[in-house]
C-alpha cells in the first residue's frame, strides 16, 4: 500500500470502498450473471449497494478493484479468516473472495488484483497467514483460470466446487 491507501499493480489499483462508489457498484452488481457466478444476491437498487458498502465492504482487507488511477470500479476483492471469529491479521488461513464486473471479464484485471493482494499478504508483515484458500464453482472457468495464473495450486474438485491454495509461507518454513 502506498501513502494514499492504494495498492497499485500495473493496470489496476486496490483501494477502500467509498460511499461515492454506490452507483458504480450497483451498475456492476445488478447484472444477474455476475451475482450468479460470485454467489451474491443481485443488487436491486443503489440503496442496496450503499448498504453493502457500509456493512460488508467496510471490513478490513475488502477492496474495490479499480483502474490504475482509482477512478473506475471494475470489481471487488477481499480476504477474510477461514475460521470465524478470528481477526484477518491473526488467522493462519485466509479465504480470498473476488468478483469482476462483466464488462471487464477476460482482460486479466482480476489476475493482477489477486496477485497483488497475495503479495501484500506475503510481504507486508501485517499477516500471520500461512495459506490463502480460493473456492469457485466447478463451471466458473474464468475464476479457475484467475487462481491458476495467480499461482494457486489445485487442492480438490467436487461435483460442484473447486478449491485452490496459495502458500504465503513456503512449506517447511
Amino acid at each position: 500500500m502506498n501513502g494514499s491507501g492504494n495498492l497499485k499493480s500495473g493496470r489496476i489499483a486496490l483501494r477502500r470502498w467509498r460511499e461515492s462508489d454506490a452507483d458504480a457498484l450497483f451498475a456492476l452488481a445488478s447484472e444477474p450473471v455476475v451475482g450468479e457466478m460470485a454467489k451474491f444476491p443481485v443488487h436491486v437498487d443503489r440503496a442496496e449497494s450503499l448498504r453493502v458498502i457500509h456493512e460488508i465492504f467496510c471490513r478490513p482487507e475488502f477492496y474495490a478493484v479499480t483502474s490504475s488511477d482509482g477512478d473506475t470500479v471494475l470489481g471487488s476483492i477481499s480476504l477474510h479468516p477461514a475460521v470465524k471469529g478470528l481477526d484477518v491479521y491473526e488467522a493462519e488461513e485466509l479465504i480470498i473472495g473476488y468478483w469482476m464486473g462483466r464488462p471487464y471479464w477476460g482482460k486479466g484485471f482480476m489476475t493482477e488484483a489477486v496477485k497483488a493482494l497475495c503479495e501484500r499478504c506475503r510481504s507486508s508483515g501485517m499477516f500471520w497467514c500461512r495459506r490463502i484458500i480460493g473456492y469457485t464453482n466447478r463451471d466458473n472457468a474464468g475464476s479457475r483460470r484467475v487462481m491458476e495464473k495467480a499461482g494457486f495450486r489445485l487442492l480438490e474438485t467436487t461435483d460442484a466446487a473447486v478449491r485452490y491454495a496459495f502458500d504465503v509461507v513456503a512449506k517447511g518454513v
